[in-house]
């Protein structure tokens, strides 16, 4: 199963979107839903997006996703981040849901924002 909630480029987290991206499969459950939709996944995103203007990156969309996948039981939540310019890539980061709750209290803030920015920084200079 996969379901994704994220921020298109130019919209506000009042303007967040939730869809599942295979309609046909079961409904994901409240829990993981709370999780990508939490005050604590939405600062991520905006993280992204800020941490991506000071790279000097375009950024089409940012968004969360919970896969329920055997490669990913113990951190089933990822975030996706489309990058357009200076490259074209969808960097994908893989968190547990107490990494993801915890960013807002500053429990998981420096590890999560150090895991995307070195991963963008690589990226951008691996490009060049």
């Amino acid at each position: 199963m996969a379901v994704h909630a994220g921020l298109k480029s130019g919209t506000s987290t009042a303007d967040m979107r939730l869809s599942t991206l295979y309609p046909k499969e079961r409904p994901m459950s409240c829990d993981h839903i709370d999780v990508i939709t939490s005050p604590s996944s939405q600062k991520i995103l905006v993280y992204c997006r800020y941490l991506a203007r000071e790279l000097g990156l375009s950024v089409e969309d940012v968004w969360w996703g919970y896969a329920s996948c055997p490669d990913h039981v113990e951190n089933p939540y990822y975030l996706h981040m489309h990058v357009t310019k200076p490259f074209n890539a969808i960097p994908e980061f893989w968190f547990t849901d107490a990494q993801v709750l915890g960013y807002a209290s500053g429990n998981t803030t420096e590890v999560i924002q150090s895991e995307i920015r070195q991963d963008l920084e690589i990226r951008l200079r691996d490009d060049v």
